[in-house]
């Protein structure tokens, strides 16, 4: 069996999801650029409807929780995210 890079345990808990975040942004880039044949500026600005998408639902969702209090952001994060899942 091979040894995994970093043992688990030493990644702090709080971070679990921006590393998820800049594994997804890796791969995908390398997808971009292997597989489809982006250049380095084409895959780039690929990302840039996904950059736009986090910084609008960032603020929507700072100036929701400063409103209406925290849950309805999440709830509706939530249904967002499961919104594709149900076109399946």
């Amino acid at each position: 069996m091979i040894a995994p890079f970093a043992p688990i345990e030493a990644l702090p808990r709080e971070n679990a999801t921006g590393l998820s975040y800049y594994g997804i942004i890796f791969v995908l880039s390398l997808y971009l650029q292997k597989a489809l044949g982006y250049s380095t500026v084409q895959a780039g600005l690929a990302f840039l409807p996904l950059t736009g998408t986090f910084i609008a639902s960032n603020i929507a969702s700072g100036w929701m929780a400063g409103r209406i209090g925290s849950r309805a952001p999440m709830i509706l994060g939530c249904l967002i995210g499961a919104e594709p899942w149900s076109n399946l």
